[in-house]
């Protein structure tokens, strides 16, 4: 055999060179009728993109509304707190609303610096002036609430602060010009008809005046609180909601301390059991407002608002628990008409959405 020969016979075949299409090279063991024809070989351009996360996790909504419940237990333990310092070591108002405010000053402070990393400093004067309104109007929406709790169990005073949502909405309506439909108005004035039977006005003794003056207590707390979301829904998601907390903290620290004053700061270092508790329902409002903020920024409107409701029943439950507490069918029902109307108002905007 001569060398030409040797050499032609180890000549390896030439590769064709590549379509003018650019496709992306498969391989033999794909063209198998065993196999799908829509398989293809992986190609450099696949490991850069992120892969398909309907198969792997959740939808985000699930996490969301998890984050919203564990958000209403937390406020339940709270409310709970609150009354159980009030009712049984004798804590203040003043001092409740202080001890609050300086876990929220605190803990979102170190929140802010570890991990946002978002000055209100460097804000538009505009988000300054809504951040400051909305920490005052939080502010007085705290003290009124917790005031309530001197007058009213703790349940029914959640169900009426549970108004907080529709009248929301009404300030919405109002301040941010959005339309209101026939069904919104319709809810509301089946909520304040639930108010009026948590109040029970018609009762002539002096427990009936206590349910009165809670109940306007905690009905003006609720639209002060309202206030205050219709300031961070105009700031929008411009603003960390962080920002939000750490409003409540340092604006609500110097306002509860100057009313206070001596009496309120002398309770927390001298009623150790009262300002345990108290420490306990602050940590409990903090986590509420952590993971209030967390569900919904993912979940929608409506579904926020019927979940935050569950913080009725939990509180209920509790109330009759720890406390003992037990509502006549009455106020009961109001509970009921509050719950339903703010549920409805949730369930029209989800189906909007």
């Amino acid at each position: 055999m001569t060398p030409s020969c040797v050499h032609k016979s180890l000549t390896l075949p030439t590769p064709r060179p590549p379509s003018s299409r650019n496709e992306p090279a498969t391989h033999t063991f794909m063209k198998s009728p065993h196999l799908p024809q829509n398989l293809r070989a992986p190609t450099e351009t696949d490991a850069l993109l992120s892969p398909s996360s309907g198969a792997t996790s959740p939808a985000p909504e699930h996490y969301a509304l998890a984050w919203i419940a564990l958000a209403a237990l937390c406020f339940s333990f709270m409310t709970i707190s609150i009354r159980l310092s009030v009712t049984h070591f004798g804590f203040s108002t003043s001092a409740s609303v202080l001890l609050r405010s300086i876990a929220h000053l605190v803990l979102s402070s170190m929140l802010l610096v570890s991990f946002v990393h978002q000055s209100p400093l460097n804000l538009p004067p505009l988000y300054l002036r809504m951040l400051f309104t909305r920490g005052l109007f939080g502010t007085v929406a705290m003290v009124l609430a917790f005031k309530s709790l001197s007058y009213l169990p703790a349940g029914e005073a959640c169900s009426i602060f549970a108004c907080s949502p529709i009248l929301t909405m009404i300030l919405s309506k109002l301040v941010l010009k959005e339309t209101c439909a026939v069904h919104e108005v319709l809810c509301a004035l089946v909520a304040l008809l639930g108010v009026w039977l948590i109040a029970d006005p018609s009762t002539a003794n002096s427990n009936g005046d206590q349910h009165v003056v809670g109940a306007l207590l905690v009905l003006v707390g609720a639209l002060f609180s309202a206030a205050g979301y219709v300031c961070v829904r105009g700031m929008g998601t411009r603003v960390h909601f962080m920002l939000s907390v750490f409003a409540l903290g340092i604006i609500g620290t110097p306002v509860t301390a100057f009313l206070g004053g001596r009496e309120a700061m002398h309770q927390i270092v001298y009623n150790r059991r009262g300002t345990a508790v108290m420490l306990l329902g602050s940590l409990s409002a903090f986590c509420a407002q952590t993971c209030l903020n967390k569900g919904l920024q993912s979940s929608k409107a409506g579904q926020g608002i019927i979940m935050k409701n569950l913080e009725v029943p939990f509180v209920y439950v509790l109330a009759l628990l720890v406390l003992g507490e037990k509502s006549s069918a009455q106020r009961i029902l109001g509970s009921l008409l509050v719950v339903c109307a703010v549920a409805i108002v949730g369930w029209r905007s989800q189906i909007k959405s």
